[in-house]
């Protein structure tokens, strides 16, 4: 018997225990295997054992992707926000050259990070088509 698993015929959430549950969380956060492990009291090679169950690692990959999504959105409010900022400083015609230069590089930084916000979801669609290969 793998130690926190309930034996059943399919796990699903109401069948995993509530350590399981959290190693999904912790990992879909992003947490190392060895610090969710430490968290949860439990040894590494039962953090390895869960994730030979079915489902288990489906499970971290929709978390990780709705994780994804939800800092995402947060990411692209911020952005509008500070863009609704940069645009009245560019349009202001008492703005510093300073401020100016100040407002294009917030610009270009929020630009960088939303490219990378969009690579970051490449990479992850790319990981959920080969975890559903496997």
């Amino acid at each position: 018997m793998i130690e926190g698993y309930r034996i059943t015929h399919k796990l699903n959430m109401t069948d995993r225990t509530v350590k399981q549950n959290r190693a999904i969380e912790l990992l879909a956060q992003g947490k190392r295997i060895t610090d969710t492990a430490k968290i949860l009291r439990v040894s590494r090679k039962t953090i390895y054992n869960w994730q030979t169950l079915p489902g288990f690692k489906q499970e971290i990959r929709t978390k990780t992707s709705d994780n994804l999504l939800n800092l995402g959105k947060r990411v692209i409010h911020v952005l509008n926000k500070n863009l609704d900022q940069i645009e009245q400083i560019l349009e202001g015609k008492r703005a510093s050259i300073t401020e100016r230069l100040r407002a294009y590089n917030m610009l270009l930084s929020n630009v960088r990070a939303l490219s990378e916000l969009g690579d970051l979801n490449e990479r992850l669609v790319a990981l959920e088509n080969r975890g559903q290969d496997n």
